[in-house]
C-alpha cells in the first residue's frame, strides 16, 4: 500500500504555534449574511441542489420554518449541496510550440487557449507554461511537467474558483491570489502530499520515477505531516521546505537557501571570453542555471546542474542575455531564484549601457512599468511607466539601460477576457 504525506497551508498566523486541521474554516460549509427579501425557501431554490436541499439548509441551521428569517443573520449551506458553473483557465505565456492538451482528443497549446475540468497539461522538454485562472492566480509549468486539473469550477457563493490539481511529474510554481475565510479550496495533490492554500506563494514537485515530492514555502505556514511518521507534524514557515520520501514520510525541516549573489567579472586571455563569478549560499548543495534571451524568461535555451556558480561567457553584445540561479539543497529542494542580464557595452558614447528586451509574443492590450533601483533615494524610480496600451508586437527592447537593480510588471490580455499581471527583476550587468 502506498503511503501519502498531507501538507496543510495556513497563513496569517503570527507565531509558529499551529494545529493540524484542515486549512479551510467550516471545510464543509460556506457562511452566508441574509439580505432583504431572502427567506430559506428562496436561497435553498438559487444555490443548492438535490430534492432535500431545504429540509438540509434548515436543519444545519436549527430552524424550522423556511419563510422566517432575520435579514444580517449568517447562515451555512451544505458546501456539498451548493450549485456549481464550470471555470476556465488560459494559457498566459508559453515557450515553446509542442506543449499538448489532453481530454477526448490531443491539441496543440498556445497562447490564449482555453483550459477546462478534466484537461491534462503535458509540457515537453525545455518548455515553460504560464497558466492564469479567471480569479488571477498564476500557474507556472516547469519542462517535463505533467498537471491533471480535476476540478475548476465556481459557485455564486464564493469569490473564487474551486481548485483541485493533481500533479503527475515535475514542478508547479504557484501563486494565489488572496482567498477570504471561508472561501473556495485551492488544492494540489501529488500521489505523496497534498498542498492546500489559502493566498501565498509556494511550489510542489513530484519526481514520478523517484516517487518522491518536494513542497517549498515562499509566504505562509505550513503544517506537514507524512502518514507512515509518528511524531505531530512540523511547522513549515517562509522560505522553508520539506521533502517527502517514497514511503510517504516527511523529511526535516530545511531552510531554502538564496540564490548565488554576483561577485566579480573576471577577463580572460581571449579579449572576447569573460568569466562571471558568483558567491553561493552556505546551505547550497549545487545549482540550476537556466539562459534565456528576454528578461520574461519565456523561452528558456539551456537548463542545466552546477556545483560552482559561475558562467562562463564569449562574444558578447549590447544586447542583454539573461541567467537564471536556483540553488538547491542536499535533498532537492529549490530555494529563490535570481536574475542576472549580462551584456557588453560597446565602444559609443553611450557606454556601459545596453538593450533589455521583453517577450510579448501573444500579449494583447499591453501595459507596462518597469523601475531601477536609485541608490540615492534607497528606492526605486520609475523609467518606463505607461497606462496607454503598447502596440502589440513580439519583441519590446528597451535601448541604452545602464547597469543596475531593476523591476518590471507587464498587464496584458490573452484571449477573449483573461487579465494577466506579470511581474519580475533582474540585476543588469555591463561588461567593458
Amino acid at each position: 500500500m502506498k503511503k501519502t504525506a498531507v501538507i496543510l497551508l495556513f497563513l496569517g498566523l503570527d507565531s509558529s504555534v499551529f494545529a493540524l486541521e484542515s486549512v479551510n474554516n467550516n471545510v464543509d460549509y460556506v457562511t452566508y449574511s441574509i439580505k432583504q427579501g431572502e427567506n430559506f425557501s428562496f436561497l435553498a431554490s438559487k444555490y443548492l441542489e438535490g430534492k432535500d436541499a431545504l429540509a438540509q439548509l434548515l436543519k444545519l441551521n436549527h430552524e424550522d420554518k423556511p419563510n422566517a428569517i432575520p435579514v444580517g443573520k449568517d447562515i451555512l449551506f451544505p458546501r456539498e449541496l451548493v450549485k456549481y458553473r464550470l471555470s476556465t483557465a488560459t494559457v498566459s505565456s508559453l515557450s515553446c510550440n509542442n506543449a499538448v492538451l489532453v481530454n477526448d482528443s490531443t491539441k496543440t497549446l498556445e497562447i490564449g487557449s482555453v483550459i477546462n475540468e478534466d484537461d491534462i497539461l503535458k509540457v515537453p522538454a525545455s518548455c515553460q507554461i504560464g497558466v492564469t485562472l479567471e480569479e488571477g492566480t498564476n500557474i507556472n509549468l516547469v519542462s517535463g511537467t505533467i498537471l491533471k486539473v480535476k476540478t475548476l469550477r465556481k459557485s455564486e457563493l464564493e469569490k473564487s474558483p474551486k481548485v483541485d490539481f493533481e500533479l503527475m511529474n515535475g514542478r508547479v510554481d504557484v501563486e494565489v491570489v488572496k482567498r477570504p475565510k471561508g472561501d473556495a479550496a485551492f488544492e494540489i495533490h501529488t500521489p505523496k502530499a497534498l498542498a492546500g492554500v489559502r493566498g501565498t506563494k509556494f511550489r510542489v514537485g513530484y519526481d514520478e520515477q523517484k516517487n518522491t515530492s518536494q513542497v517549498e514555502v515562499k509566504t505562509g505556514i505550513v503544517a506537514a505531516k507524512g502518514q507512515a511518521s509518528h511524531d505531530a507534524g512540523a511547522a513549515l514557515t517562509e522560505n522553508q521546505g520539506m521533502p517527502i520520501s517514497e514511503d510517504g514520510v516527511a523529511g526535516a525541516v530545511e531552510t531554502l537557501p538564496s540564490s548565488p549573489s554576483f561577485l566579480a567579472v573576471e577577463k580572460q586571455t581571449n579579449p572576447s571570453e569573460f568569466k562571471v563569478k558568483f558567491q553561493a549560499d552556505q546551505n547550497a548543495e549545487r545549482h540550476i542555471l537556466r539562459h534565456s534571451p528576454d528578461a520574461t524568461f519565456s523561452k528558456i535555451t539551456d537548463d542545466h546542474l552546477v556545483d560552482i556558480p559561475q558562467i562562463e561567457l564569449n562574444q558578447l553584445s549590447n544586447n542583454a542575455v539573461f541567467y537564471q540561479w536556483i540553488a538547491l539543497t542536499k535533498s532537492g529542494l529549490q530555494g529563490s531564484s535570481s536574475e542576472y542580464a549580462i551584456c557588453k557595452s560597446d565602444a559609443s558614447e553611450l557606454a556601459e549601457r545596453c538593450n533589455v528586451s521583453f517577450n510579448m509574443h501573444g500579449f494583447q492590450q499591453i501595459t507596462m512599468r518597469v523601475q531601477k533601483f536609485d541608490t540615492a533615494a534607497n528606492s526605486y524610480q520609475d523609467i518606463v511607466k505607461t497606462g496607454l496600451n503598447i502596440a502589440q508586437r513580439d519583441q519590446f527592447i528597451l535601448k541604452n539601460l545602464p547597469a543596475g537593480k531593476y523591476q518590471w510588471q507587464i498587464n496584458y490580455m490573452v484571449g477573449t477576457d483573461s487579465k494577466v499581471e506579470r511581474k519580475g527583476g533582474f540585476d543588469l550587468i555591463v561588461v567593458n
